[in-house]
């Protein structure tokens, strides 16, 4: 095995939607991947016009996380991707 797929089999563990945000990319839209530390959070998601949050991260962010990211996107909707069901839903 190449270490290409050894990276990318690590990043599909690490991003468990990644497939997701290839189609995206793939369709033309800008996608970045960052950690939502309170120090790049709002650097991470100005501008943006909707934000996926990973399950497993939820706990790791700060409690005004959302109010965060609203205040700097031009778009408003956050989801949040369950690696439970798979599902993409609306951040409550």
């Amino acid at each position: 095995m190449d270490a290409g797929a050894v990276a990318r089999g690590e990043l599909a563990r690490a991003i468990p939607f990644l497939g997701m945000l290839l189609g995206l990319a793939y369709l033309g839209h800008a996608v970045w991947v960052f950690e939502g530390h309170p120090s790049a959070l709002a650097a991470g998601c100005r501008d943006a016009d909707f934000l996926i949050v990973d399950s497993a991260m939820l706990a790791c962010l700060a409690p005004d996380w959302q109010h965060l990211a609203r205040s700097v996107m031009r778009g408003r909707a956050l989801y949040v991707h369950d690696r439970t069901s798979f599902a993409l839903r609306p951040a409550t």
